[in-house]
């Protein structure tokens, strides 16, 4: 005896078209457990939950039901590519703060040295009779001060050439992307444009940004600064200075902003402030 799921369908939609997805999840679940083959609850779910990965299995299992199921085919790649897209950008973001750290802890380093040997050519200056003031220890104390200023150059140069080599690999890689052949665009409905925007906002949120304003095609993301409490102290137990050095970056340092923008053929365009 086949089994009519309609009504719950309709049901599903309806909650659907009131925002209501929350309830509609229930409703599609409830049906599954009773029709695990349902093709069209499965893409129904794939298209109101939040997780990408969660959507991209829905869509998985509607393939495995069904392997010619081009509404799945569609919908897993464009899913696929966002979440690609997010996951690569999200790296690239972090390589590059990595780099900038790096390049501060050299420059701090350098001004920690710098500091250093300055105060006890200043001590010995001033008590020129003490063991300060005695050539065995500004020798030691040069030979301490200048490493500390090497190791701070070379990890500024590291710092940088990374920072440097990330910039450059987005550069080629936009430059190979603008080069390849594309398939003619195609324009996207509305409620496919939200849908885009919606997954990367989503992936954005994973990353610690909240969304300030939003429209159907456009969102405004913050990314608020967060102070390091290890760095923090890792600073205060090597040098005070550095504490200092770090305070004074966190204070001179903004939020984080990316504006998402969905234009008529799905493309998403980013811009980060």
């Amino acid at each position: 005896m086949t089994i009519d799921y309609s009504r719950q369908l309709a049901n599903a939609r309806e909650a659907i078209s009131k925002g209501d997805t929350k309830t509609a999840q229930q409703v599609l679940a409830s049906l599954l457990n009773q029709d695990s083959q349902n093709i069209e609850a499965w893409l129904l779910l794939s298209d109101i939950l939040e997780n990408p990965q969660q959507r991209i299995d829905c869509l998985n299992r509607v393939l495995r039901l069904d392997q010619n199921n081009e509404i799945a085919k569609i919908k897993l790649e464009d899913l696929t590519k966002t979440k690609n897209s997010a996951t690569e950008e999200k790296r690239e973001n972090l390589n590059k703060l990595l780099g900038r750290n790096i390049v501060i802890i050299g420059i701090a380093l350098v001004f920690i040295g710098a500091i250093l040997t300055a105060g006890i050519f200043a001590l010995g200056t001033i008590y020129p009779n003490s063991s300060v003031g005695t050539n065995e220890f500004y020798l030691y104390f040069l030979i301490f001060s200048c490493a500390l200023i090497a190791c701070g150059v070379i990890t500024a140069i590291v710092g940088w050439i990374m920072s440097h080599n990330q910039n450059q690999r987005a550069k080629q890689q936009a430059k190979k992307s603008t080069s390849l052949p594309t398939a003619p665009l195609i324009e996207k409905t509305m409620e496919q444009r939200r849908e885009i925007l919606q997954q990367y906002i989503y992936a954005y949120i994973q990353q610690g940004y909240r969304v300030v304003s939003q429209t159907d095609t456009t969102a405004q993301m913050i990314k608020p600064k967060q102070f390091s409490l290890l760095a923090a102290i890792f600073w205060l137990f090597v040098f005070v200075i550095g504490l200092l050095i770090y305070i004074f970056y966190f204070m001179a340092s903004g939020d984080q902003q990316m504006y998402l923008e969905v234009d008529l053929y799905g493309q998403v365009k980013t811009v980060a402030t």
